[in-house]
């Protein structure tokens, strides 16, 4: 079984890059780890490694989101790449089944698969007060949903 090969990931950031050229900068950890020896996919690989989700909104517009078990935190379906995955999309749609329970049938990637068109984020970057105050008050609506793992908002 294979994971996402090095020329799939530099492929996936040369699109990324080519519609955004100025997040080279931002996104210079991730070029070193390509550049690097280890798997930059591994969970083993430290600081850092790849990981994938997926943004999932219905016919009314909402957004899927599932609360993270280890932070409470409400984000995309989402996790590490694991053997079998092939491409950064496989595993993506595989966290996608696995955390949400939506069988493939009604997943359908938009289009063939296309880079974010927003801005990288490093782990390293401080989160505003906004944002933790956000991210506490989805804590506590994920705490009053608790009879279900994932929630639309």
């Amino acid at each position: 079984m294979r994971r996402p090969s090095r020329d799939h990931l530099y492929s996936t950031v040369g699109e990324y890059l080519a519609r955004h050229p100025g997040e080279r900068d931002t996104l210079s950890g991730l070029l070193t780890a390509l550049a690097g020896e280890e798997d930059p996919t591994s969970r083993a690989s430290l600081p850092g490694h790849i990981t994938c989700s997926g943004v999932v909104i219905d016919a009314d517009g909402r957004v899927l989101h599932i609360e993270h078990k280890a932070s409470g935190l409400l984000l995309s379906p989402g996790g590490h790449v694991e053997t079998g995955d092939e491409t950064l999309l496989a595993a993506a749609l595989r966290e996608l089944a696995e955390q949400t329970g939506i069988p493939p049938s009604p997943r359908q990637p938009y289009g063939s698969w296309t880079p974010t068109a927003g801005p990288a984020r490093r782990r390293s970057d401080s989160p505003s007060a906004e944002r933790l105050a956000e991210n506490r008050r989805a804590r506590n609506t994920a705490r009053r949903r608790r009879r279900r793992s994932w929630s639309w908002s």
